[in-house]
C-alpha cells in the first residue's frame, strides 16, 4: 500500500527531474490536461476508473486510480503531461474480479490485459466486475492546458440463469448441495483493444436461492463475445451426484430469441431452466418475471 502510495509522486518526481534549476521552460504546468469521461448515465453505472497513459511507442507512461468520491465531484481527472502524443486507456469498474496488467512502469500498452485474478491458476473464475472500456488518442502542443474526452463502452455481458421446479428446490438446501451452474467456452483475458483473448475456460458463478420463490439463481458478468460463439451453459445437481441436468447452446438461444450483441450496447441475457411435469423447458425470461437478487 505504501509503495502504491508513492507511486505518483515518483512519477511526478521522473517529469520534473529536468525542470530543476533556472530554465522552466520545458516544464508542464501542474494538470495541464484534463480528461473527462463519458457514458449514457455514468454515476449509475461506473464508481471507479483505472486510466493507464501511455506515449506514442505504447510505453506506459502514468496511471491513475479515480475513485467514487472523486468521480462525484468531478467525472473526469486532471493529468500532468509533457509535449507529446499519448494514449489513454480507461477501464471502468476494475474491483475485486478484476486484474489489469501493464499498468506500471517500463510496460507497454501492446502486453496489456484484463482478467479475473484467477486466470492462469487452478482456482475457478466465477465472473468479471461489470467493466468498461474507453480508450482516446490525445496530443500535447504546449503548455496550455488541453481538454480531451473519454468515451466508454461495455465490455461485458451479463448472463443470468433461474432454475425452477428442481425436486431438490422444494426443499431447504445447505449451500454445499445447491445446483450448479457453468459456463463453458468463455475467452478469460482481454487485450487493450478490448479484443477477447486466451483459452477457452469454464466460469463458475456462484448460485443462490430464492426461498420464498423455490429459485436458484446465477448472475454471472463474462466479457464480450459474438453472436455466433461456442457457449453453453450447464445445469447439474449435487443431490444426485453431480449429473448434468440440461445444456443451452448460447449461439441458438440468441437466434430463438432475437438476441443480438450490438456494439458499444449494455446486453443482459436472462435464461429460465424450468422443469415440469417430467420435461424440461429453456426460454428467456420476461423482465418482469425477473425475481429480486436473493440473499447468500
Amino acid at each position: 500500500m505504501k509503495l502504491l502510495k508513492a507511486l505518483p509522486v515518483l512519477i511526478l518526481l521522473t517529469f520534473f527531474s529536468g525542470c530543476i534549476g533556472d530554465n522552466m521552460d520545458d516544464c508542464p504546468p501542474l494538470n495541464n490536461v484534463i480528461l473527462h469521461f463519458n457514458y449514457s448515465s455514468f454515476p449509475d453505472h461506473i464508481n471507479r476508473v483505472n486510466v493507464g497513459i501511455f506515449d506514442k511507442d505504447g510505453v506506459h507512461v502514468l496511471n491513475q486510480q479515480v475513485d467514487k468520491d472523486d468521480l462525484n465531484t468531478f467525472q473526469g481527472t486532471y493529468l500532468t503531461l509533457n509535449t507529446g502524443e499519448y494514449t489513454a486507456i480507461c477501464w471502468g469498474n476494475a474491483f475485486d474480479d478484476t486484474r489489469i496488467t501493464c499498468f506500471d512502469p517500463n510496460s507497454s500498452m501492446h502486453d496489456g490485459e484484463v482478467s479475473h485474478p484467477n486466470y492462469g491458476t487452478s482456482l475457478q473464475i466465477p465472473t468479471h466486475d461489470s467493466l468498461y472500456y474507453g480508450k482516446h488518442n490525445f496530443t500535447v502542443k504546449s503548455r496550455n492546458k488541453v481538454e480531451h474526452t473519454v468515451h466508454f463502452k461495455p465490455s461485458h455481458i451479463k448472463i443470468h440463469v433461474y432454475v425452477k421446479g428442481l425436486a431438490s428446490l422444494a426443499t431447504n438446501l445447505l449451500p454445499s448441495n445447491y445446483p450448479v451452474i457453468r459456463i463453458n467456452n468463455l475467452n478469460p483475458a482481454c487485450n487493450f483493444e478490448m479484443q477477447t483473448t486466451g483459452m477457452s475456460t469454464t466460469y463458475h458463478p456462484t448460485v443462490k436461492i430464492d426461498n420464498t420463490e423455490k429459485t436458484a439463481v446465477a448472475r454471472c458478468n463474462t466479457l464480450r463475445f459474438e453472436n455466433d460463439n461456442p457457449i453453453t451453459i450447464e445445469l447439474l445437481d449435487n443431490a444426485i451426484g453431480n449429473n448434468i441436468l440440461c445444456t443451452v447452446g448460447l449461439r441458438k438461444f440468441m437466434e430463438d430469441n432475437s438476441i443480438t450483441v450490438q456494439e458499444g450496447e449494455e446486453l443482459t441475457i436472462p435464461i429460465l431452466i424450468q422443469f415440469k411435469n417430467g420435461n424440461i423447458t429453456i426460454e428467456l425470461l420476461k423482465w418482469e418475471e425477473v425475481p429480486v437478487e436473493p440473499a447468500i
